[in-house]
């Protein structure tokens, strides 16, 4: 069962959307969902690559502008920011990129002849999750495999992990929600006229409202477990660990 706030996000969305798929269409007692007779067959599949890291940018780059080069990575590989951690206390920079490729068909049911009138609806809704980690760290700590970025790595890792366990969370909930989301996007009756323009809106409406679902949803569990992950304990812990490194001065 969808969240009360989801269902006002997905209720929003659906009504900025909508207008073209009302035109021409009369008032009738039976919406399309009383008519709908089938389940839309759904197929959701998730793809999560192991993280890369990148220390091409200077500490001091990564300190003034620690968005920037996330944003960038983000940018090239067409991806959608889903969160960023700016860790530089203890000198790293983690973000999780993300998209989501669509392959749906549709279903046109003619449902008043007299008046032209049509019901659309989703037969087949596969849905394709991919999401990208990238860590960044200063160019001052030379590799991979240096002692500056073996201090950094496990604890910007926790924050991978903590966002794995969102991640798989919030996919497993999407797929137990497709189908009530589902059912909110498909629209009521349209006319003739507009079927094509109908289908299109319905697509857009579906994608902006697994964007939403998933963004907000990760994004606040992030924020809720940082807290947890980025302790003074944590940071202190870390800084001496990187005054230890030779490269670290």
């Amino acid at each position: 069962m969808l969240e009360l706030h989801m269902r006002k996000y997905i209720w929003t969305i659906c009504l900025l959307i909508l207008g073209v798929a009302l035109a021409g269409a009369p008032a009738l007692a039976v919406t399309c969902g009383d008519l709908k007779d089938f389940e839309t067959t759904v197929n959701i599949t998730l793809d999560i690559t192991e993280p890369t890291s990148d220390l091409t940018k200077s500490r001091r780059h990564l300190i003034v502008h620690p968005k920037s080069a996330s944003e960038y990575w983000i940018k090239k590989n067409h991806l959608d920011m889903l969160w960023h951690i700016d860790d530089m206390k203890i000198s790293g920079v983690i973000s999780v990129g993300w998209n989501a490729a669509y392959k749906n068909s549709v279903k046109s049911i003619l449902v008043d002849r007299i008046n032209s009138v049509h019901c659309v609806y989703f037969e087949d809704v596969n849905i394709e999750l991919s999401f990208r980690t990238m860590i960044f760290a200063p160019k001052e700590f030379y590799s991979e495999d240096g002692c500056a970025f073996k201090v950094i790595k496990p604890h910007v890792l926790k924050h991978h992990e903590i966002s794995l366990q969102a991640i798989e969370k919030y996919t497993d909930k999407l797929r137990n929600d497709i189908q009530e989301i589902i059912a909110m996007t498909e629209s009521d009756y349209v006319g003739n006229r507009v079927v094509k323009l109908e289908v299109s809106a319905m697509t857009k409406r579906l994608e902006e409202v697994v964007k939403i679902y998933i963004e907000e949803s990760v994004a606040n569990e992030m924020a809720r477990t940082a807290p947890y992950i980025d302790t003074p304990e944590e940071y202190d812990a870390g800084k001496n660990a990187l005054q230890r490194c030779p490269v670290i001065r």
